[in-house]
């Protein structure tokens, strides 16, 4: 709050012009949007049919929707993931080794829970150095573009520590394995947990794609 006002310009402009955030003009009493995060500085008229990126703002109505499965007793936040995804059961811990690769060093001794997953004390796609590695490495795998194959992925790749050991956001992975155990628990499939109506609570949620560069491809709240 104590930045000079030519700092926030510099901040507000240099956001603008990233065109990574969708940017209202308002001329003549028209509003119009514009985005592109490929071509920079550049404004793009979109149509009712673009679909923007809304990333972790989605993260709220997973955690909702997790809730009110809990409150319909399909499940417990302290119910171990294994229960509705057995390919949980068997997780280890990892470390990178002295050539950079990943390697798994030992069985992970707490069991993963749902309360894990909300909370971010998983260990799973952690932002630490470890995590990232993790990462890094699926990206290029076929898996990772859909959803269920890439939650059935997951469990192939070690943890960062043990769960509820620590915290480390986990951006992507933790939230998607929730998002499979609502699947399971509601019998619903997770895309539609984004326009619901329950008990005169209205959520209505742009999807993210998997890749901006293919937003045909199957899309899912994170």
């Amino acid at each position: 709050w104590n930045d000079k006002p030519a700092t926030e310009r510099r901040v507000i402009e240099a956001a603008v012009n990233c065109c990574y955030f969708p940017l209202y003009e308002v001329e003549k009493g028209v509003t119009r949007l514009s985005y592109d995060p490929e071509k920079a500085g550049k404004k793009i008229p979109v149509t009712d049919n673009t679909l923007f990126r809304l990333a972790s703002m989605t993260k709220p109505i997973t955690a909702f929707a997790t809730v009110m499965e809990m409150d319909r007793g399909h499940l417990d936040l302290f119910d171990p993931v294994e229960k509705y995804l057995p390919k949980y059961k068997d997780l280890y811990l990892g470390k990178i080794d002295e050539n950079g690769e990943i390697i798994k060093t030992e069985k992970v001794k707490t069991k993963l829970r749902v309360i894990h997953l909300l909370t971010h004390s998983s260990g799973i796609g952690a932002s630490d150095e470890f995590g990232f590695k993790v990462a890094d490495s699926f990206k290029d795998d076929p898996r990772k573009h859909i959803f269920r194959e890439a939650v059935d992925a997951y469990p192939e790749f070690p943890l960062s520590f043990e769960p509820y050991s620590q915290q480390s956001y986990s951006a992507v992975w933790g939230f998607d394995i929730l998002g499979r155990i609502i699947e399971e628990t509601s019998g619903t499939p997770y895309i539609n947990w984004s326009n619901f109506d329950h008990k005169n609570i209205k959520v209505e949620v742009a999807y993210n794609p998997l890749t901006i560069e293919k937003p045909k491809k199957i899309l899912r709240l994170i």
